[in-house]
Parts: structure tokens; C-alpha cells; sequence
């Protein structure tokens, strides 16, 4: 096919900044561009901006101030949407101008601009929903106002997990106008994987410094491991991005709490860090410990392509990455007693530990690679595309489900 000859796809992302979220988004995107003529539409210049020109990725910028994390409060939800209703006015101007095919909104933010841009064009929509709709996550206010409009419009869904789609089933968006694709990374080759230590074992939290990421439910754990297993270390690694307003100092608040709890020279704070395979080679297990519903946790995948054990919480999509006591271990969501148990059963046994690493490496491999779900991704979008955005009705209890447990 001739590149004059491939439709036009727009990606809609309202950050400027970059998160798991956006790094997702640049695999789609490199994907995608090999079927179609790529493009994304943001709402101001910064990190992700940046990176996407660098990248050779054609860029749309729509001044937008979205603010993330809104809550129930009336005026604010007004405010967002009068926000989205002017954004999706321009970006139906935009539509028309480049004789865009299909839009795809990569985040819940984008989706009523995006929604409202493909009501007045006629131009399909389908929409990558990352997040859990649930008050702790967005607002519950706005999360009825995402899942009225898949519901009612013509806006159909990629759901990256089971968890993220079952509030929009229970919103009443039919499951045949949801397909499930779940992300994907490049799995490291075995030569390049951390040996086997004897030294004490190192847990590690890898991520945003934000409250619901349960960073102070680790350092509770981890105080209380201690008492059994005194070498124990801890890493805590990221920066505090997409923080709400009212976050204060977060980082600053986490030392302080080592310092009360005694094990401040037991818990080191990095950064966030670009080399992925150092980060992760300077630690034995990994802990995600969120407090939230998080849709599907990157860092999981990450940590079981590298033969590294982890211990999560038993919320949103963590059970469908996690195997429990196969792959690694599921704990009680808030409860840092069960926490610090499980990782007192890694501590303790490191040979149980090394195995579950390997099962999870080998989970990853079946399930979450490139190979394996790249091309669910690039159907769907041909699917919306060739479909004018309709898909067909599946039978029977809905589209597949890749890698599900």
C-alpha cells in the first residue's frame, strides 16, 4: 500500500507529560504507523510533546487545560466540561481540515472531546480506556459522564483489562462494542537477566511517588519484615508526575515516615530512571502495593519478563497479570500486615522465590509480547476503519480475552 494511500489516524492525548499511559501510547504508535498515516493531537507542549517530535510522530497541538484528577465537585466537573466541548469543536475543525479516517483517544480525558469531535464529523471513534471508573480514580461524577457517552454514541472501547471494563458493562455499553487487548513489552534476553544472590534480599516499588501508589503500606511492611529478617533493603524509585494539587510533598512525607518507623537507613529513594535493566537488576522482588484500581500496572510486566517475583495488591487488573502463588503473590489491598507476610514468604525462601520469577517470565512470554498482541490492536483499528467505527456483534460472551488467567 502506498503511504498516500493509508487512511489518517489521529490519537488523542490530553498530557503533556509522560507516564505509563504515554509510554503505552508510543507502542501503539509505532505499531500503527506501518497501516496507517499517524498522528496525535495533544493539549500543550512539554515532555511527551517532545518526545513525540523527536520521534518523527506528527503532532497536533489544541490548547487544553484538563485538569487531571477531577473530583465530584460541581464546579470543576462544569469547568471540565465546557473544556471538552470547546476542545471538541476545534478538534472537529481539525478533523475536517486533514481528512482524518479514524480517531482514537488514548486516555478517559480525551474521550468526550473525542467523542463529541466524531458526532460532528462522523468520523469513528474508538476509545483506549486505561483507567478503572470508579470515584478513587477520577471522580464518580465524571466517570457516569465517560460512560454516558461510550454508551449512548457511536464511540467504541479498547479495554487493556477486564477491571477496566467492567464499570462500563455495568454502566450498560454493550460487550460487543468492547474489545480487549492488553498491553505488551519486549522481553529482556535471559543473558541479560540479574543472577541469583545470596546477599539479603532487596524489595523494590517502582513508580509514580503518589499516595494511591501505597508507597507508605510498603515502608509499614517493610518496618515489620525487619523484626524477622533485619539485612532486609528497600528501594523506592520515581518521581511525583500527574500529582493532584493538594499532594504537598509527597517524597518529603515518605522519609519522614522511614525516619518514624526506624528503617530510614534501610530504604533508599532514586529517582526516576531510564535504564530500566538496572533498575531492576538492583533488586531481588518487586512490590506494587497501589491502593487504587489500577487498569493494567506496567511495572508487573516489567518485573516478570526479568524473572523477578511480584507481590501485589488484589485490585483492578493485577489478578489478570498475577498468578497468585504461581507467578508471585496477591495481598489484601491496604492491608500492610498481609503484605509484610508475603514478603516474608519470598525472604524466606529463596528458591520458592527464584521459581516464581521464572513462572512469571514464562507468563509474560505467552502473554504479553508484541507478537502476541500487536496485531489484536492494529485489527481492531482496521476493524473501526473498514466498519465506519460499527463493529460486528460477537456471540456468545464477547471478544477475546488475550492472556487471561
Amino acid at each position: 500500500m502506498k503511504d498516500d494511500a493509508k487512511p489518517k489516524i489521529a490519537f488523542l492525548e490530553h498530557a503533556s507529560k509522560i507516564g505509563g499511559g504515554q509510554d503505552v501510547l508510543f507502542r501503539f504508535l509505532d505499531e500503527a504507523e506501518h497501516d496507517f498515516e499517524v498522528s496525535v493531537v495533544t493539549g500543550g507542549e512539554g515532555p511527551f510533546t517532545e518526545r513525540l517530535k523527536s520521534s518523527g510522530f506528527k503532532c497536533h497541538i489544541l490548547p487544553a487545560r484538563l485538569e487531571y484528577g477531577v473530583t465530584s465537585d460541581p464546579v470543576k466537573l462544569a469547568g471540565f466540561v465546557f473544556q471538552s466541548v470547546s476542545l471538541g469543536l476545534r478538534l472537529a475543525r481539525l478533523v475536517r481540515r486533514e481528512r482524518i479516517a479514524l480517531l482514537v483517544a488514548n486516555h478517559t480525558y480525551a474521550i468526550p472531546h473525542g467523542v463529541i469531535a466524531s458526532m460532528l464529523t462522523k468520523v469513528p471513534l474508538v476509545a483506549i480506556v486505561h483507567s478503572v471508573l470508579d470515584e478513587k480514580v477520577m471522580g464518580l461524577s465524571e466517570a457516569r459522564f465517560v460512560s454516558m457517552l461510550l454508551k449512548r454514541s457511536d464511540a467504541k472501547a479498547i479495554c487493556i483489562s477486564r477491571a477496566v471494563a467492567a464499570p462500563l458493562l455495568r454502566g450498560g455499553l454493550d460487550e460487543n462494542r468492547i474489545r480487549y487487548v492488553h498491553s505488551w513489552i519486549a522481553v529482556p534476553p535471559e543473558a541479560t537477566l540479574r543472577q541469583r544472590r545470596e546477599s539479603p534480599m532487596t524489595f523494590g516499588v517502582f513508580g509514580r511517588l503518589i499516595p494511591e501508589k501505597g508507597h507508605e503500606l510498603f515502608l509499614r511492611a517493610g518496618a515489620m519484615l525487619l523484626k524477622s529478617a533485619p539485612d532486609t533493603r528497600f528501594l523506592i524509585a520515581g518521581d511525583p508526575i500527574f500529582a493532584k494539587g493538594d499532594a504537598g510533598d509527597y517524597p518529603g512525607e515518605l522519609k519522614t515516615l522511614a525516619s518514624a518507623l526506624g528503617i530510614a537507613g534501610k530504604v533508599t529513594f532514586l529517582p526516576h530512571q531510564e535504564s530500566l535493566d538496572e533498575l531492576y537488576r538492583s533488586v531481588d522482588a518487586v512490590v506494587v502495593p497501589s491502593t487504587v484500581s489500577e487498569a493494567f500496572n506496567l511495572v508487573i510486566l516489567e518485573a516478570m519478563a526479568r524473572a523477578i517475583p511480584v507481590i501485589a495488591s488484589n485490585k483492578g487488573g493485577n489478578p489478570e497479570q498475577v498468578t497468585d502463588g504461581i507467578t508471585g503473590f496477591l495481598f489484601r489491598s491496604g492491608d500492610f500486615q498481609d503484605l509484610a507476610s508475603k514478603m516474608s514468604l519470598l525472604s524466606s525462601n529463596r528458591d520458592g522465590a527464584a521459581a516464581l520469577g521464572l513462572a512469571g517470565r514464562k507468563r509474560v512470554e505467552e502473554n504479553f509480547t508484541r507478537e502476541k498482541n500487536a496485531p489484536l490492536f492494529i485489527s481492531v483499528l482496521k476493524e473501526a476503519v473498514l466498519a465506519g467505527g460499527r463493529f460486528p456483534r460477537l456471540h456468545g460472551a464477547g471478544s477475546p480475552d488475550p492472556g487471561a488467567p
